[in-house]
């Protein structure tokens, strides 16, 4: 069976484009196609997608809101979030309304297909910009004591916090003074004690655990 897709955004070209590359897979059938918010609730309802690309910022209801909305009425269906801002505001709002990812515009045409591929079979799927670019400053350095995670070691929090920054396993091991065996080691330790498979999985369940500071606020 094809996963059924529905696509909300307010652009009728974007919408045509995304659908051209869909469509052009035979594992992806567009069910529907939502220029607001509202819109996309409404679809949802009456075609139970497996997944909707939803664009963060529409008129009226926000795709925010109506992801929240989707989320809450059809817990099994998937939301890929699609944005032209690659902003920790947005990215935090869209992953506490339910979001299982957060695909950038401007990569869109490249990473459509393995984000809508990732999202669908359970897994998250975070555009690579977002996580060299936007996650750096999300980190919060306040150190284990700040967190609310008492699993994670001091050791293996910072490895964590390395691995979020983009750095490689031989930087990481030179900054920590490690050798790659042993930060391997701490890394599966991490990922496992986390639930992650990728580092996209580790950065989104940092934020939901409140191991970054989406919000930027001093606390």
């Amino acid at each position: 069976m094809p996963i059924r897709i529905l696509i909300a955004d307010d652009h009728d070209l974007i919408r045509a484009g995304l659908r051209s590359v869909l469509e052009a897979n035979a594992r992806f059938a567009i069910v529907a196609e939502s220029a607001s918010g509202f819109e996309a609730v409404e679809m949802a309802r009456t075609y139970a997608p497996d997944l909707v690309i939803m664009d963060v910022s529409m008129p009226g209801m926000s795709g925010i809101e109506a992801t929240a909305t989707i989320r809450r009425e059809r817990p099994g269906t998937k939301v890929l979030a699609l944005s032209m801002h690659e902003s920790r505001d947005y990215l935090a709002r869209m992953l506490k309304a339910g979001a299982s990812g957060y695909l950038l515009k401007m990569f869109a045409a490249k990473e459509i297909l393995g984000a809508v591929e990732a999202v669908a079979m359970g897994r998250t799927y975070l555009s690579p910009a977002m996580i060299n670019g936007v996650l750096q400053d999300l980190i919060d350095d306040g150190g284990p004591q700040a967190l609310k995670l008492p699993a994670l070691s001091p050791r293996q929090f910072e490895v964590m916090k390395h691995i979020l920054i983009g750095q490689t396993l031989k930087e990481i091991a030179y900054d920590l003074k490690l050798s790659v065996k042993t930060l391997e080691k701490h890394r599966k330790q991490v990922m496992a004690k986390l639930g992650a498979n990728s580092t996209a999985d580790l950065a989104m369940i940092a934020i939901r655990l409140g191991l970054v500071d989406p919000w930027n606020l001093t606390t």
